[in-house]
């Protein structure tokens, strides 16, 4: 089986939110004093959002000449009120120097994200642009640049609104679609859309309504095994909630089909609170779904006094087959598996003055489910040295947040686990 996973994740924090600017990089230095030579007045440099140009400056080959070009978003200062702010500058190389070779308006009010690819069957590169627009909708514009003797051009040849956007290979041809999807709106309903650049020039449109019942989108994620490639979207159905459409392009009709439409079990299956996004938990190339249920000797307590179980699923078949359940902590950003002997033999207790969870045998109900397992923590590089002189020992590091096991010994018990096992089953959103 080959296995491949891409998606549309958004970090919505923008460099634009730091204390100061980042460092300009040599490259980066020589392109900033060309723009500057070439304007009059001062400038405030601004960056997309999301996606794999994180810079202000985004440099690339965008046409057919070997050398690269750069494209930078800023702002002037000290415009009047009839201006457009946001501007886009375009700096070529000529003999090694960068010079700025165009400058007009943005389309939007800030950059969402920038994806610069091929699409479909044209040779031209083309510049993908997310806008976000004062009334709060997001817009995508996708640009050709070009460039003679006489004059240099930055065409646009489509514009649409978006919620999520992504550029992918949905067909398995070779070739990179345009894949978006479009929430409710006055005049249309929730929709997505693949389009296809021919050899022509002219995008080929396919499109599927989305669920009507959902207010906007957290993220397309891609998933392939043998057969197909499939769409998975978080969308959110409304305060607190989110759901999983999942849609398939056949690749001999070019149709885009929303399999949760007409398999409606399938997405009401994947309904559950909005931290629980989908993703690949264990980086096999599969998304993985979360849903949660409630853990062994919590299910006759109220609601807010329950720890959950997150149960994640994969789409195999045309159907949702769960894949592993277990602790899954949403701020600590890990998930621990549960052995198959745990399954209805073990639960959960939060030891909140250590703030550890641990795993207990279970034994007719919580008060006499004494006897321990296994604890899981998790802390910062400062305590690490403490924690481990208690006992614990380090099993994983990410992001400056350090994990940490302790297992409970010579228990007399078949549901005892090795350090091996645990390594094995704690997994990681990536």
């Amino acid at each position: 089986m080959v296995m491949f996973l891409s998606g549309c994740n958004v970090w919505t924090g923008g460099v634009d939110t730091l204390l100061s600017p980042p460092k300009l990089s040599k490259q980066q230095q020589e392109i900033y004093q060309a723009l500057t030579n070439s304007i009059d007045t001062k400038i405030s440099l601004k960056y997309p959002k999301s996606g794999d140009y994180l810079s202000a400056f985004i440099v690339a080959n965008f046409d057919d000449e070997p050398t690269e070009e750069a494209m930078v978003f800023y702002e002037k200062t000290g415009i009047t009120a009839d201006e457009t702010s946001l501007r886009i500058n375009v700096l070529d190389q000529e003999d090694g120097v960068w010079k700025s070779v165009l400058d007009r308006s943005a389309d939007g009010s800030e950059i969402e994200t920038v994806i610069v690819s091929k699409l479909g069957e044209s040779d031209k590169i083309s510049i993908i642009v997310g806008y976000s627009m004062l009334q709060g909708e997001k817009q995508l514009d996708v640009y050709n640049y070009s460039r003679s003797d006489s004059e240099s051009t930055l065409e646009e040849n489509l514009s649409d609104t978006y919620s999520v956007m992504s550029v992918e290979d949905l067909d398995n041809d070779g070739y990179n679609e345009l894949f978006l999807v479009t929430g409710n709106t006055v005049s249309s309903y929730a929709e997505a859309k693949v389009l296809k650049l021919d050899s022509n020039e002219q995008y080929n449109l396919t499109r599927v309504a989305m669920d009507s019942n959902t207010t906007d989108y957290v993220q397309c994620l891609y998933s392939v095994d043998e057969t197909s490639k499939n769409i998975f979207v978080d969308s959110v159905l409304g305060t607190g909630t989110i759901e999983t459409e999942i849609l398939s392009l056949n690749p001999n009709d070019y149709r885009l089909n929303n399999v949760s439409s007409y398999e409606k079990v399938l997405s009401v299956s994947t309904v559950r609170p909005s931290g629980y996004v989908s993703c690949d938990i264990d980086g096999d190339g599969i998304v993985e779904i979360p849903t949660i249920t409630t853990f062994t000797g919590y299910e006759n307590l109220p609601d807010t006094e329950q720890l959950k179980m997150t149960k994640w699923l994969t789409y195999q078949n045309k159907s949702l087959v769960v894949k592993y359940y277990g602790y899954y902590s949403i701020n600590d950003a890990y998930f621990f598996s549960l052995p198959e002997r745990w399954k209805d033999n073990v639960t959960i207790k939060l030891d909140n003055n250590r703030n550890d969870v641990v795993f207990y045998e279970y034994n007719e109900n919580l008060d006499s489910s004494t006897k321990e397992l296994l604890r899981l923590t998790v802390s910062n590089e400062d305590n690490s040295e403490l924690i481990q002189k208690n006992g614990y020992q380090l099993m994983h590091v990410n992001n400056g947040s350090y994990y940490f096991a302790k297992i409970s010994k010579n228990i007399n018990s078949n549901l005892e686990i090795s350090l091996a096992e645990v390594l094995f089953n704690l997994k990681f959103c990536s």
